[in-house]
């Protein structure tokens, strides 16, 4: 059984996490940014990482153009691809890369990657963006 966290307060985080360690099950988060980059509760703080490490927990690194705008990237070209890939990296080396994966609301309620022209030559993302679960292997 997985605890999901993905909507869980600060607070309510803290109460939950003794009884999740108390019963070996895994953390959670399906659709989350590194809070030192998007300064909101809704992000992934450094311990809040040590714990889904710790339970060999699952991060998925949300894919909204918005939430991905504070992080630090020289390419400026690919931006917000830039950012994902630089904060699933950085994710990454925490819990490990099996544990680091797309997740976001494909429901219409965010904004996605926006369309990435010459540089996703040949693939939806060139002209669409990355807007949709399906195009997580264009995107790979």
């Amino acid at each position: 059984m997985w605890v999901y966290f993905a909507h869980a307060s600060d607070r309510a985080q803290e109460r939950m996490l003794p009884l999740v360690r108390a019963s070996g099950q895994p953390v959670l988060f399906t659709h989350t940014m590194l809070r030192r980059f998007h300064h909101a509760e809704r992000g992934i703080s450094a311990d809040q990482l040590q714990a889904v490490r710790d339970t060999k927990g699952l991060v998925g690194v949300m894919t909204a153009h918005d939430m991905l705008a504070g992080t630090r990237t020289l390419d400026v070209e690919l931006a917000g691809y830039a950012a994902l890939a630089a904060q699933m990296r950085e994710i990454g080396l925490v819990i490990g890369e099996p544990s680091t994966v797309f997740g976001s609301d494909y429901n219409g309620g965010v904004r996605h990657l926006p369309p990435l022209g010459e540089a996703g030559r040949g693939t939806s993302l060139a002209t669409e963006g990355f807007w949709n679960v399906s195009q997580a292997g264009e995107l790979w």
